[in-house]
């Protein structure tokens, strides 16, 4: 598995933890120190709204993964033509 594949391994994981956290199925001791006026969402529709800020941050991740993936394959074209 390359470094990428790994990348995205772990940001998918930290995605599911992220919302374990905010639905409450997750305690942690970690979030409760740095955010002691965290309110948890009460019903699905906040649950949604907080997801959502997280989707966007791992949305502008993986533009720049495409992008970046993008740039190798040109590379590997260009060095394949030679």
């Amino acid at each position: 598995m390359t470094i990428i594949g790994l990348l995205l391994l772990l940001l998918l994981a930290a995605w599911a933890y992220s919302v374990c956290i905010l639905s409450g199925y997750v305690s942690s001791p970690i979030v409760i120190e740095y955010f002691p006026d965290l309110v948890l969402p009460k019903s699905f529709s906040e649950l949604g709204d907080s997801i959502g800020v997280i989707n966007g941050v791992f949305t502008a991740v993986a533009v720049i993964l495409a992008l970046y993936a993008i740039f190798l394959q040109q590379k590997s074209i260009k060095q394949q033509s030679i």
